[in-house]
């Protein structure tokens, strides 16, 4: 407004009848219900929809602590300021953005604070530029998982691993020219600085000398069904324990993986456990969080599962020769345990394509069959 505005005998000092639009976005605080009631799940998916689907991308200032940190598999985002920058170049790659959120586990702790796990499919049509190049054109469905701390209706800390390799092939490009052109130009979105092609490397400590991993009466748990989740874990993936399946997973078990895998039976999960060791022998898994909600539509719990893997790249074939790289793979897992205890269904997430610029960031030749044969 200039100085002449401020005149009472403007004719812009009043305008009586005047009347702002009503707005077609009324916003109430995420979280509370018509009755005032406040649920957790539900600001997930209040702030969710309006960040993304009604495009008010600032209510992150009100929804993340500014010195929030965000790990994803790619490297560490720091602060809120970035997570705005990348939210808005996301947007921008993908107008008209949908996310489909279709679960929501939480828990309360007793600081008050929350853990959720939050399930999404975003869908959207990539007309304008992505880090991978000009727009295609092309839709795309794309599915992640993500983890929070929730203090007092902000976000201080968050875990997000999503299927980037599925986002490359549904746009129509070829993930080995990708693949090759982001290790040569270092294109990164977080601000680790590429660390996490570099970082300094120990022993993965799975089993020290002439020891064995440590026991499954060693584990501590909350609750008997997380010890469950947690023993499953342990067994199967550090004591190698694949007949284990038999005892805890469903005849018809159900794995929607990283990449777009879809493995039906105990055959498909004892596969794709054994390729993943054959590729990383000296694999250790470690479960950082668990946390369930009772499954009151099918029966049983759905439980989430916050993992991280470290390994070094010493065998051959699922990620082609090996190449002595040291591996850090973060992951979720959604599952499905029904009321008998077993194993029924999971949705798993490891950003299987970051795992590839681990592998190759090195400098070890990309084989011209990698990514075609998965």
């Amino acid at each position: 407004m200039d100085a002449h505005s401020a005149e009472p005998d403007h004719p812009l000092a009043s305008t009586p009848g005047f009347t702002p639009p009503a707005t077609k976005h009324p916003m109430p605080p995420a979280g509370y219900g018509p009755d005032g009631a406040y649920d957790i799940a539900q600001y997930i998916r209040d702030s969710t929809h309006q960040i993304w689907d009604e495009k008010f991308i600032g209510k992150i200032y009100d929804y993340y602590e500014p010195a929030a940190i965000v790990h994803t598999s790619n490297g560490d985002i720091y602060g809120r300021d970035q997570v705005i920058k990348l939210t808005t170049i996301r947007q921008a790659a993908f107008p008209d953005t949908r996310d489909w959120i279709e679960e929501v586990i939480a828990r309360q702790n007793r600081d008050r604070t929350h853990d959720t796990s939050m399930r999404w499919v975003y869908m959207g049509t990539n007309t304008g530029f992505t880090q991978y190049g000009p727009p295609t054109g092309r839709k795309v469905a794309v599915r992640g998982l993500a983890n929070c701390v929730i203090r007092d209706n902000r976000v201080t800390e968050e875990w997000v691993s999503y299927n980037e390799l599925s986002l490359i092939r549904q746009l129509g490009l070829d993930p080995r020219e990708i693949l090759a052109r982001t290790l040569r130009e270092g294109i990164t979105n977080s601000q680790s600085g590429g660390a996490e092609l570099s970082r300094p490397i120990g022993e993965v400590e799975n089993v020290v000398a002439q020891t064995t991993p440590a026991p499954t009466s060693s584990i501590t748990a909350r609750t008997p069904l997380e010890q469950h989740v947690r023993r499953a874990y342990h067994e199967i993936w550090n004591w190698r324990h694949l007949g284990r399946l038999d005892d805890w997973y469903a005849e018809n078990h159900l794995t929607h993986a990283s990449s777009d895998r879809e493995l039906y039976g105990l055959g498909d999960a004892k596969h794709d456990i054994l390729s993943r060791l054959a590729a990383f022998p000296d694999l250790r898994t470690i479960t950082d969080d668990v946390y369930a909600e009772p499954d009151h539509a099918r029966g049983g719990w759905r439980v989430a599962v916050r993992w991280t893997q470290l390994g070094t790249h010493e065998g051959p074939g699922l990620y082609g020769k090996p190449t002595g790289r040291r591996v850090h793979i973060m992951g979720i897992s959604h599952h499905w345990i029904g009321e008998d205890g077993l194993f029924r269904e999971e949705y798993t997430e490891w950003g299987e394509f970051a795992t590839l610029k681990q592998i190759y960031g090195g400098g070890a030749p990309i084989p011209d069959n990698l990514l075609r044969t998965q």
